[in-house]
């Protein structure tokens, strides 16, 4: 079955309780600004002269400013990383560019009908921004959150890294398959 979403009817989707959605930054709710592209974000706050904030969404719009959405964590950005999700007969296949990290730094969690891919890209030497001519790498956390349309079987579930390539095999649950029992007499 198809996921349903049913819509809060006190905070209409935004995630926050209306008291956090009052506050205002320049007409904008928090709410708001985590919606924006990064491409938006550095036109926010570009506008509203905020020259910590404007860096930072200058190098992430510098990144990837068409692949990258603002995530608001405890402690900073993260990535979205860009994935392709496709079926196969038997099951469904993620794969994932992810070139910079080594296998061990990719943490990914399946459940029966989602999966999150979390990991860390980080730059060996620090570079001024002022010292870029390009800066067009992402840098930092990453994640990405996939929600399936059917179960898989999570146990089943492998996954492997070539060149820089992340692939997730994610077999079906097969449930149509019956099993013949004996039944014996005591």
């Amino acid at each position: 079955l198809p996921d349903v979403y049913v819509e809060c009817d006190q905070c209409h989707g935004k995630r926050y309780n209306r008291e956090t959605l009052e506050i205002k930054y320049r007409d904008k709710s928090i709410s708001d600004v985590l919606d924006m592209t990064v491409d938006e974000a550095v036109d926010f706050f570009e506008q509203a002269a905020v020259a910590e904030v404007e860096t930072n969404m200058t190098t992430l719009n510098n990144a990837a400013a068409d692949e990258v959405w603002i995530n608001a964590t405890n402690d900073g950005y993260e990535g979205q990383l860009a994935v392709d999700v496709y079926f196969t007969p038997v099951g469904f296949i993620i794969e994932a560019p992810v070139a910079g990290i080594k296998s061990e730094d990719i943490d990914i969690s399946i459940t029966s009908d989602s999966v999150v891919i979390k990991g860390k890209r980080k730059k060996e030497e620090r570079v001024e921004t002022k010292d870029y001519l390009y800066s067009e790498c992402f840098w930092g956390r990453f994640s990405r959150s996939i929600i399936l349309p059917e179960e898989i079987d999570a146990d089943k579930s492998h996954a492997t890294f070539k060149n820089g390539v992340l692939k997730i095999v994610l077999p079906k649950i097969n449930r149509s398959k019956s099993k013949k029992i004996k039944v014996k007499s005591d």
